[in-house]
This record gives C-alpha cells, structure tokens and sequence, in this order.
C-alpha cells in the first residue's frame, strides 16, 4: 500500500489482490495474510455473473472479497496477447514485484469452484483418488512441487488429453525446509451421496396449518401461526445462523412473506416483495430472501430469487464481529447468494424484541400478517455463523443421535 512505484498506494498492505490491468481495477480481501504462517489462497472468476461478483478472493477457505474497493465494470481474464509465460514468485513481465516466501500446490481450473469445494479441498492433496471431486475435469495445471529438488522441472500433475504444462525452475528455487502440510484424500473410492433435498409433501389438506409429510404448509391466509416461547437463545448476542428448507407457492406477493421472526422488532427472514403495496420492500426484487432488521432499507437481500413449487434451501448467518459490510450472508442451496450492492448498512442487529416476542413461523412476529404461502421444513437456528462448507454440507442431512 506504499506510494512507491510498482505498488498500489492506498491499498492495505499484505492483502491479497487479482491484478487486473492495474491496481485501480484489481480486486482486493478485506482482511491481511499473516507473516510466517501458511495461508491458502484461492482466487475465482466467473464472468458470466454480475461484475461487483465475478471476482471473489477466499483465504483459509473463507470469503475474504472486499467489495467496498473492489467494484469494477467487468472481471478480466487477461490473456497477455497469448504470448507471456506464467511466472511464479514474480510479476510476468520484469523480474521485479517479487515475492518473498514459500508457495506450495498450486491448482489451476477452468471452473469458479464454489466456497464449499475450496474449504473442503484446499488440505488434501490430489492424487489417483481425487477424480470424485465436483470439478475434477476442469483442473488445468496442479504443481505439486513436490520434485527432485536437485532438478529443474516442476511437473504437471494435471496432464490431460495430452497437454502437460511443466514448470521450468531454477534450482535456487527449491527449499526442503517448508511445505504445506496436506492430508491424503480420506475416500480409496468415491464417498457415497447425500441424501437427497426432502421430497415434496402430498398436496395441503383443507385445514389451515399441516405437518402432513413432515412439513408446514401455509396456504396464506391463516390468522393462527406457530410459535415458539421467547427464550435469550432465541437471540443471541452476536453470531446466529438460521436455516429451512423451504417451497413457496405464491409468486408476485403484494406483500413480503415472512419465513420466521421473532416478535414485532426482532430478526426474521423472509420471501421479499417488491412491490410499493404496504407491508412490501417497494423497489427491491421480488421472490428474493431478506434479512430483516428494523426496516426494508436496512435490511439484507439474496441477489438471486427463489423458484416457486420448488424446494431451496435458505441459510442466513449473521457475524457481529465482522465489517459492517459483510456481517450477514444469504445462502440458497449452500451458494453465498448476499447482494452486497444493496445491503450495505451500518451494522447487523439480531434483535430480540425487548425480550418479549414468541418467533413465528409464516407471519410476521408481531401480527399475523406478512404470512407466508408454502412448504416450510426442517429448521434450525445455531449461535455460531456456519461457514459455507458446513452448510453445504449438512444443510441435506437430517440431525440425529449421529450428528455430534
């Protein structure tokens, strides 16, 4: 972050960066790589998304993307004119902008892998038994560096169809002293599936709540809702993951339909409304998920909606001790789906109420109105903010005596 030449003045020093054609477009993390640890780096790109998202930079498996000073008209996958090599430990052009430290098991794919594979993939090496990984016939380079360091060749762990992409390296290069301490992939063979989403429910019966089928059906219309009792843990202090599966009904909603919340004032989550109707968000994007917090304009929003008669699986974490910006993240089945151009507030709340109001399931907390028309299964709510992998991976498996 130094004013000298070949640095990005105003930037913070020791985040990481994916350069494109200068430090005024580039993107950035918002948190710094420490010194004398080993961090993992991973760096994805996906053009075809929105620009503010193509670019998301994750370090030890979490989305460290700082989409504050990150905000580009369009990610580049610069190309070099199809000429330049690509150089490791040093800017491409010059044997200037260099690194000092060690690098290890550097993976290339022609795939934005998702948050979930990054976490569950980055400490175990890639071998014979790594083909069930979801992207496995996308990895275009894997550099093991795991060589005859008395030689100077990297090799190509990758090579498919023929195309191998050796490293050359000098063998100064090499060191014995440090490697990343990866584990060996845990299956000899494919780990069975996951079960599947829950099946959707039989039609509704006539009456006006069900759990028919191991669901909560709501035609919209009733006056009567579940609840559960207030209780502190309800609302806890700063961390709160509340996850359903859910399978609305109802498309164009005039009004917001609230999936829970706790009393009148308190957090909820809810199947957005755009429309300028009382009870709605006017102008957001209907069939979105919403984060409430006091008021429309203050509240968190998915970037992406969710399909009717179709089940998803909706995750809200929310991380009080994180940046303002990034304290509430909206997953639809396990994909970090927050819409960060909309959301920036000043801080997240996990109101409780005044420590009065029952959580409601299918209105809003403090009247029944705002009600939600659909399927609503399997909920749960933690005091911790799961990460991506966690919800990824649980978010289709049922709790049991099994799941400590």
């Amino acid at each position: 972050g130094s004013s000298a030449t070949g640095a990005c003045a105003g930037k913070t020093t020791n985040t990481i960066g994916y350069y494109r054609l200068s430090c005024s477009s580039s993107t950035y993390s918002n948190t710094t790589v420490a010194i004398n640890e080993w961090t993992h780096v991973a760096v994805t790109v996906d053009t075809s998304l929105a620009y503010s998202y193509q670019v998301r930079i994750y370090l030890n498996g979490q989305d460290r993307t700082d989409f504050g000073i990150s905000r580009v008209t369009s990610a580049v996958i610069g190309n070099d004119g199809q000429s330049g090599a690509l150089k490791i430990g040093a800017s491409g052009g010059c044997s200037c902008a260099r690194y000092a430290g060690y690098i290890d098991e550097i993976r290339l794919w022609n795939s934005a892998l998702t948050a979930a594979t990054i976490m569950q993939w980055m400490s175990w090496e890639l071998g014979a038994y790594s083909a069930w990984h979801p992207d496995w016939n996308s990895l275009v380079l894997h550099l093991a560096l795991d060589d005859d360091v008395t030689g100077t060749v990297a090799a190509d762990n990758a090579a498919k169809n023929g195309a191998k992409y050796d490293a050359t390296v000098p063998v100064s290069a090499w060191s014995t002293l440090q490697r990343a301490e990866l584990t060996d992939t845990p299956f000899a063979s494919p780990p069975p599936s996951p079960p599947p989403p829950p099946s959707p429910p039989p039609s509704p019966p006539p009456h006006a709540v069900s759990s028919s089928s191991g669901s909560l059906y709501f035609a919209g219309s009733e006056t009567a809702h579940p609840t559960v009792a207030y209780a502190s843990a309800l609302a806890p202090a700063s961390k709160l993951t509340f996850e359903a599966w859910i399978r609305p009904t109802t498309t164009g909603s005039a009004h917001n339909q609230f999936i829970t919340q706790l009393g009148i004032k308190g957090w909820g989550v809810f199947v957005v409304s755009g429309s300028s109707a009382t009870g709605a968000c006017a102008g957001k994007t209907t069939n979105t998920i919403g984060y409430y917090r006091l008021s429309c304009s203050s509240s968190t929003y998915s970037n992406t909606t969710v399909a009717i008669n179709e089940w998803t699986h909706v995750a809200v974490t929310v991380d009080t001790s994180l940046a303002y910006s990034y304290q509430v993240r909206i997953y639809l089945n396990g994909q970090d789906r927050t819409d960060f151009g909309i959301s920036r507030v000043t801080s997240a709340v996990i109101g409780n109420d005044g420590q009065s109001g029952a959580l409601k399931i299918g209105a809003s907390g403090g009247c029944s109105c705002a009600r939600y028309a659909g399927y609503i299964d399997e909920i749960r709510l933690w005091n911790s903010a799961l990460t991506a992998a966690t919800i990824m991976q649980w978010m289709s498996w049922e709790l049991g005596a099994n799941s400590t």
